[in-house]
């Protein structure tokens, strides 16, 4: 199987995203990938701009980001992404998005 890049984009002032690296971590680990996770800090509106950012955390396999419908979103800038979970929002992505994510992009590049 193909190794998958993913990235990590955030910025340091986000409450969410040590949470949300330790499930992609734990994830990674789960299914027994070695993938690279590639830490992007972002710093600046140029830099969120450039990198398409959509707030922190996102991440980011193979480059499409966890939320599929994210490519519709133009809003990028320094700000704390919001996910949905169960009727609810909250500050960082579900482990199952997360798996979700990571099995699309197995089965695409087997």
């Amino acid at each position: 199987m193909k190794r998958m890049k993913i990235e990590f984009l955030y910025f340091g002032d986000c409450p969410n995203y040590l949470l949300a690296l330790d499930i992609l971590d734990e994830v990674l680990s789960d299914e027994g990938l070695d993938w690279p996770v590639e830490m992007i800090l972002v710093t600046s509106q140029e830099i969120a701009e450039s990198q398409k950012f959509l707030g922190s955390p996102s991440i980011r396999i193979d480059g499409e980001d966890l939320e599929y419908s994210s490519s519709e979103k133009k809003e990028y800038g320094l700000k704390c992404r919001v996910y949905q979970a169960n009727g609810k929002t909250q500050g960082f992505p579900t482990e199952q998005l997360i798996r979700s994510a990571i099995q699309k992009a197995k089965n695409k590049n087997p």
